[in-house]
């Protein structure tokens, strides 16, 4: 997997989970998210078993924690500003 691994967009839809080694390219992850509704205040952790949790506000009803794997990732290259289908 990457070394700096996360750049999470909330409350732009599709709410995207990306990566990167370098800083500079970065490689679409995961869709976390891709029917309306709002999601905010977005946090990423680490926890000591290597797994990430992905939080957030859901709806406006609910914190939704989303536990992601990083190495079942594949991370597939953004080409033209376009995400990847």
């Amino acid at each position: 997997m990457c070394s700096t691994f996360l750049a999470l967009m909330l409350p732009i839809l599709p709410a995207v989970l990306s990566g990167t080694s370098d800083g500079r390219r970065w490689d679409a992850a995961l869709v976390l998210e891709s029917e309306a509704g709002e999601f905010s205040y977005p946090a990423v952790t680490q926890a000591a078993d290597g797994l990430v949790h992905v939080t957030y506000t859901w709806h406006r009803k609910r914190i939704k924690d989303v536990v992601i794997n990083p190495a079942a990732l594949t991370l597939r290259p953004i080409q033209s500003g376009q995400w990847p289908q």
